[in-house]
């Protein structure tokens, strides 16, 4: 039976190909990295790192008769501008040049983003289509590509919606729990109506409920209402339950943080 060829196909090589004991299949071996080369990498890095932290150094400069701060690169991107605007033909050509390289990596950053975010949101669009053509229950989908809006002027992506699985828990989390806080509302306004009398006992709890029902709202909208185009979170927020609360908010969080 040993003697007898079988035919090439799929899990069977030719015999050529097959693995021979003994013998490497990669007789050259893997291609090594000379020691002389690591540390022109090596070096190269730390290089670059030096560069970026002396230039994104902060400094201080007097202008307009008061000190103003900011990094080194840009101090000296100032001064160029500044000599190009006095008539320097050198500084001219060097604020054109960089304008224009600045132009074009914004330009291809600005595809490469929105080439990302629509390759996604289609091949989400595909899987919904499938699911729905054979009847399959839609797809659990993190995020939602109906939660992305895209500004195509700017390349400016916003998630409006759960953007993981843990916060996906937590949206579902926040909404059953402001299912049970309108519940709540309602029973207790029922009892007031019913009773005037017990105002004073229900009308704390039933500020707090509200007040629970309308955190949730801010900062888990419903799909209705976060799929609107343009919606800003912050400013939702912001809209909801005031300004002074949203900047009392977002100090407690930093605090956390």
């Amino acid at each position: 039976m040993s003697e007898i060829k079988y035919l090439v196909g799929y899990g069977k090589p030719p015999e050529a190909t097959q693995f021979k004991k003994g013998q490497s299949g990669n007789p050259s071996g893997r291609p090594k990295t000379s020691v002389a080369e690591k540390k022109r990498a090596a070096a190269k890095t730390r290089f670059a790192d030096i560069v970026l932290e002396e230039t994104n150094r902060s400094i201080t400069l007097m202008e307009n008769g008061g000190p103003v701060e900011m990094s080194m690169i840009q101090a000296v991107i100032r001064r160029m501008g500044v000599d190009a605007v006095k008539g320097n033909q050198k500084a001219q050509l060097a604020v054109v040049s960089l304008a224009h390289q600045a132009h074009e990596a914004s330009l291809k950053e600005l595809e490469e983003r929105i080439a990302v975010v629509g390759e996604y949101i289609s091949r989400c669009e595909q899987e919904i289509a499938y699911c729905k053509r054979h009847s399959l229950p839609p797809p659990e989908l993190i995020p939602h590509p109906d939660d992305i809006n895209v500004d195509l002027s700017t390349g400016d992506v916003q998630f409006v919606g759960p953007m993981t699985a843990k916060e996906k828990a937590e949206w579902n989390n926040a909404h059953q729990r402001k299912k049970e806080g309108l519940e709540e509302v309602q029973y207790l306004r029922k009892q007031i109506e019913e009773c005037p009398e017990r105002r004073e006992r229900y009308g704390v709890e039933l500020a707090s409920e509200m007040k629970i029902v309308r955190l949730i709202d801010a900062f888990f909208p419903e799909e209705k209402v976060r799929r609107k185009a343009g919606f800003d979170r912050e400013d939702w927020v912001e809209q909801t339950l005031g300004k002074d609360y949203l900047a009392e908010l977002q100090k407690k969080r930093r605090r956390a943080e």
